[in-house]
């Protein structure tokens, strides 16, 4: 992946990211009221985050390599919020 391609990936996801994970907080509440039969829209929205956030860490990791005298720092810190934010997200729906 070249450095044109990771900044692209993350660019796409910054935003994305929160955007699908409020979808998937605010239709869950709903969903649970509803009890419908079809697919949940909640859980749809949080695996669509989660794949951007897998993305998001390995464009992150890519492009540290190509600029790793920068600080190891930097890296650690995201890498560490991105599971995190899996962790939470897999324990809010169960279901993934």
């Amino acid at each position: 992946m070249s450095i044109k391609d990771c900044v692209e990936v993350i660019r796409w996801y910054q935003y994305q990211l929160h955007v699908k994970l409020m979808r998937a907080l605010m239709h869950s509440d709903i969903e649970e009221i509803l009890d419908d039969e079809y697919p949940s829209d909640a859980d749809g929205s949080a695996k669509v985050a989660l794949i951007g956030m897998d993305r998001s860490i390995a464009a992150w990791s890519r492009l540290l390599e190509h600029f790793r005298p920068i600080s190891y720092a930097l890296k650690t810190k995201k890498t560490f919020i991105y599971i995190i934010l899996d962790q939470k997200i897999y324990r809010g729906f169960p279901v993934l």
